[in-house]
């Protein structure tokens, strides 16, 4: 595995859990503040269940997760 500056190896670098978890939670605000979907629809397209979902969109207008809206890929 290569080796960054200070000994720090690419998994150091890059969290794949946290990425992943983050585009899913990214990805279940736009369905459902953009294009309406259902809690559970939403969680079937990310993978979660409804009340994770559920409770992504309560953090969300919470002011958590920034503006998963404004991206350019939606």
């Amino acid at each position: 595995m290569p080796k960054f500056a200070r000994g720090f190896s690419l998994v150091d670098a890059l969290d794949a859990d946290g990425l992943k978890r983050q585009e899913a939670i990214d990805k279940a605000i736009r369905a459902v503040e953009r294009h309406g979907m259902t809690y559970a629809d939403a969680g079937d397209v990310v993978g979660y269940s409804a009340a994770w979902v559920s409770d992504r969109i309560a953090e969300y207008r919470d002011g958590e997760h920034g503006d998963p809206l404004n991206e350019a890929s939606a």
